[in-house]
């Protein structure tokens, strides 16, 4: 049908390639970045619950729970 199939994701890949500690770091200032676009731009209920699992992958309750109620807010 001549549609190339996208290949992997290089961040994906980079992260996978990372130490537990670093992968944990990384994924933390994703969630931060994110956590901050939103709150200043807002967002889609995909991009905020994207932030709340991400927090919740992290093991911070507190901020999934902080997520879950803005986005509650803001949509």
């Amino acid at each position: 049908d001549g549609l190339d199939s996208p290949g992997p994701d290089p961040a994906a890949a980079a992260i996978k390639a990372m130490s537990p500690a670093e992968r944990q770091e990384a994924i933390r200032g994703m969630a931060e970045r994110l956590d901050q676009r939103l709150v200043h731009r807002g967002g889609s209920l995909d991009e905020w619950m994207r932030l709340v699992q991400s927090y919740s992958a992290l093991g911070d309750r507190g901020d999934a729970a902080g997520a879950l109620e803005r986005a509650r807010m803001a949509l």
